[in-house]
């Protein structure tokens, strides 16, 4: 879970199964899709994805939240540098196979 503060508001903001069902109500996607969400992100994509992360972070942190889509386009629009938080939360809440790191140790030989 990543805590984000814009202005004087905190949220919260979790990627777990809850988040990935939000977001695909919202954006109509599959689990599948979240694969290659980094470079096929369309805008309905990204609100959709700030959307269910900011959900879901609220609702594990048992903390009332009470936005829509709209609300959440609008809070992006006000705070740029929401998106990028919220891929970064994202990012770190797959799985090390699916980030396809480089940076990986090899295995010994011998």
């Amino acid at each position: 879970m990543k805590e984000i503060k814009l202005g004087e508001q905190t949220f919260y903001v979790r990627f777990g199964f809850n988040a990935y069902s939000i977001f695909g109500e919202v954006t109509g996607k599959g689990l599948n899709d979240m694969a290659t969400l980094d470079e096929n992100l369309t805008i309905k994509d990204a609100i959709g994805l700030v959307y269910a992360g900011l959900k879901d972070g609220a609702r594990k942190e048992k903390v009332g939240f009470d936005m829509q889509v709209e609300d959440v386009a609008d809070l992006m629009d006000d705070y740029p540098e929401l998106l990028t938080k919220v891929m970064e939360a994202f990012a770190d809440s797959q799985p090390a196979e699916s980030k396809n790191l480089k940076a990986l140790p090899k295995k010994a030989k011998g």
